[in-house]
């Protein structure tokens, strides 16, 4: 096959990158909607195996202040008071303490606004790095 305009084929090329990665990530985005929804309905089980009613389960993202901070969390719900994080990678053994130090803190900050310990709190993980 022989390219007569380099540069045409370039762009041509270019242009399938950015869309290629642009499919990626919606994926990404899906996959990730997906895992939140699916440890939420998890999360409900629990709460109401433990006898809660479920006109006390409404678990949702909430946004916690933790000092100066602002935590984006998840999954919360207030009256049990439940916990989470999800997350769908993680890139190697040595930042798994950084995504549970992460849902810590958001624990801590839950704990200190509401006055309470949770009943629940998890690290949800779609895909752990694997051994190599």
């Amino acid at each position: 096959m022989e390219i007569k305009s380099p540069r045409k084929e370039q762009n041509k090329l270019w242009v399938e990158v950015r869309r290629l990665r642009s499919n990626v990530r919606s994926l990404g985005k899906a996959v990730s909607r997906t895992l939140e929804y699916y440890t939420s309905a998890f999360i409900e089980m629990i709460l109401e195996e433990r006898g809660y009613p479920k006109e006390k389960i409404n678990i949702r993202k909430e946004t916690l202040v933790y000092g100066e901070e602002r935590l984006e969390t998840n999954i919360f719900n207030e009256d049990p008071l439940a916990i989470g994080e999800v997350t769908t990678y993680t890139e190697n053994r040595e930042k798994a303490p950084e995504e549970v130090k992460r849902v810590l803190d958001h624990i801590k900050a839950a704990e200190k606004t509401y006055k309470k310990k949770a009943t629940i709190s998890i690290l949800s993980v779609a895909n752990p790095q694997q051994k190599q």
